[in-house]
């Protein structure tokens, strides 16, 4: 039997990679619900998912993908639609464009409610910012408001910034749970540093903060010509953190969380947005669960964090043109590579950054929304995007 192995895995590979055609739309004699019932109490806080970046990757790109392939999934269509096929609003998504006309204002205030820190200085730092590549500090300003202070690189002036507020007001609009962000401008000397405020290095291991790591952290920042330096302030969200969402299945402790959500429209059509906006650093991490309050009831709110990368940012602060054209580990792309010994022109050759300040590597020609791919397939409520161009019955929102 061990002669037909090798056979029998090719052929589940293949026949997981047929894309079958999606059913067609059943419309219900019912009436169309326009809000999910899903903010019924849950009095105990559900456990926070602990995130490790190098196993989540390592399942989501080569164990999972195998795992799959083997499980051969039937296409199906997305869950979580009311009687006209459409998404009710829910502690996932709020419809607001396409239900009515937004104004340019309003998609510039996006879900602004607390306001800018930048008149209520001096701004307290109680923490370095962990993770991610930009420098920061945890602060909380004048009014006792907390929020996470992210900052320009100095060779990449204005685009982390920029990008995160311009893709966090869009997502908003889009009718997706943000964060309120700010850009800011301040100085050195209106940062004070709190008498508990602690320094974290990469393990996570605390110490006294001293002034001069915060000047280290400031040399890494771009100065604006009248000095000052440019931020991007995210108010800390109300509640209590849980992790982000499983990509598969649901949360067992959450009563109200029933539909997997690999197969909920709200997260499946979120692909063609992040397409169009080059979101590519798509990762649970960047997904957040918050256990929140409401009157006398709680219940889990979910949200969408972290697009300073996108618009093409992350490929100029990483300095790779790949990133939107290919994953990180992109086997078929490897594969391609190994058969043509290179010969093959590389969907991302040719790719130049922008002369523009505050710009990444963000361009119409040559993007196909159906080839697009965020940095790692591990986040599988993503589909294929190759199912982008097509007809309604094959487009990942369905």
């Amino acid at each position: 039997m061990t002669r037909y192995a090798i056979p029998l895995l090719g052929l589940a590979w293949a026949a997981s990679c047929a894309t079958g055609e999606v059913p067609s739309a059943r419309f219900a004699n019912a009436p169309a619900v326009t809000r999910v019932d899903d903010r019924r109490d849950v009095p105990d806080k559900p456990s926070e998912r602990e995130f490790i970046h190098s196993l989540y990757h390592y399942d989501g790109v080569v164990q999972r993908r195998l795992s799959r392939a083997l499980e051969l999934p039937r296409t199906r269509r997305a869950l979580g639609v009311n009687a006209l096929d459409e998404v009710p609003d829910s502690t996932w998504f709020t419809n607001r464009i396409g239900v009515r006309e937004l104004t340019p204002d309003e998609v510039r205030r996006g879900p602004v409610q607390v306001g800018s820190p930048e008149a209520h200085r001096p701004w307290m730092i109680h923490s370095t910012k962990t993770g991610g590549s930009e420098p920061g500090f945890m602060i909380s300003d004048a009014r006792g408001k907390k929020f996470l202070l992210k900052l320009d690189m100095a060779a990449f002036p204005e685009q982390l910034t920029a990008t995160h507020v311009i893709v966090g007001r869009l997502l908003w609009a889009c009718g997706f749970n943000v964060t309120e962000d700010h850009v800011v401008y301040f100085r050195p000397d209106d940062l004070v540093i709190a008498a508990d405020a602690v320094g974290k290095d990469v393990f996570g291991d605390k110490h006294p903060l001293r002034r001069d790591e915060v000047e280290a952290v400031l040399a890494r920042v771009a100065v604006e010509p009248d000095g000052r330096l440019r931020g991007m302030a995210s108010l800390w969200l109300d509640g209590k953190p849980l992790g982000g969402p499983p990509a598969e299945g649901v949360r067992d402790d959450d009563p109200n969380d029933r539909i997997p959500h690999q197969l909920r429209r709200d997260l499946r059509g979120a692909y063609a947005i992040f397409a169009w906006l080059d979101h590519v650093d798509v990762q649970e991490s960047n997904f957040l669960d918050m256990w929140v309050k409401e009157g006398d009831r709680h219940y889990v709110k979910h949200y969408l964090l972290d697009f300073g990368k996108a618009l093409g940012v992350m490929n100029t602060t990483g300095i790779n043109p790949r990133h939107g054209r290919e994953y990180v580990i992109d086997f078929a792309a490897i594969a391609r590579s190994l058969v043509t010994a290179g010969a093959m022109k590389r969907p991302w050759e040719g790719r130049e950054p922008s002369p523009l300040r505050g710009v990444g590597m963000f361009e119409a020609d040559g993007f196909d929304p159906g080839a697009w791919k965020p940095d790692s397939p591990a986040y599988v409520p993503l589909p294929g995007g190759s199912a982008i161009p097509g007809p309604p019955t094959t487009s990942p929102t369905r």
